[in-house]
């Protein structure tokens, strides 16, 4: 698999290069934007790793210039703390707080690498008659158009990309608000009321469930067989704790 490496800190960028092609990796390395969009319309590469500070731009300057010429490689983001945005602000499929470790990083490429959303061919998102575009950024539902705020698209997207399992609050308050820590809000409450009457308000079978003292699960099935998914969903998230 060939990775395109583009980091600003030379350092940075050799420790990272080593980890990787000792994990069997090919890496090439850019150390600007153009530069490293230079190596894009050269080479197609299967991930994308970038730097948040590139010069010339930035790494979401970088991203969205790639992306406009079609570039559809997933991207991990490498971000200080005080510097994490959102996957829909940035075009990033996932991003990793500096510093970092050589399993850390590896872990990530491995789970990008096996992820869905690394596939050039996927557009869209499905869970039955819900359908999230990740190119021209819509949703819809059995035909009908559904408005969205970026926050409830990235709120929504992190949902279906985990269909059928329960994503707990403090879950989406790291991954759709990128914060480390509980800020003792109900930013996500609030967030899942207004997206749940977008998308199941004007119609009759319920997609998002709420799993009682564990967090939202998104889901289609008949309503006779509501309470028996959501037993389904409680024993596998009971299991799973206790297995830790």
């Amino acid at each position: 698999m060939l990775i395109l490496l583009a980091e600003q800190d030379d350092h940075t960028s050799q420790a990272a290069a080593a980890w990787l092609r000792d994990a069997g990796y090919e890496v090439d390395a850019a150390f600007t934007d153009g530069s490293a969009l230079a190596r894009c319309l050269e080479k197609s590469y299967d991930i994308l790793v970038v730097d948040q500070r590139l010069p010339d731009g930035g790494g979401v300057s970088f991203i969205r210039s790639a992306r406009d010429l079609g570039v559809q490689s997933p991207v991990l983001l490498l971000t200080a703390r005080s510097g994490v945005h959102n996957r829909l602000d940035t075009g990033c499929s996932d991003y990793l707080m500096k510093p970092f470790g050589r399993d850390e990083l590896r872990e990530r490429i491995e789970a990008l690498r096996n992820s869905p959303c690394a596939s050039d061919d996927e557009k869209q998102l499905r869970v039955g008659d819900l359908t999230l575009d990740l190119v021209t950024k819509t949703a819809s539902r059995a035909g009908t158009v559904i408005d969205l705020h970026p926050r409830e698209f990235v709120l929504l997207e992190t949902l279906m990309r985990n269909e059928g399992k329960v994503i707990s609050r403090l879950m989406l308050l790291e991954h759709v608000w990128g914060f480390q820590f509980d800020p003792q809000t109900n930013i996500v409450e609030t967030h899942i009321r207004r997206l749940r009457s977008k998308i199941d308000g004007p119609f009759d079978e319920p997609l998002l469930h709420s799993v009682q003292n564990l967090g939202y699960s998104l889901y289609a099935c008949a309503r006779e067989g509501n309470r028996a998914r959501n037993d389904a969903v409680l024993l596998t998230t009971k299991s799973a704790t206790a297995a830790r």
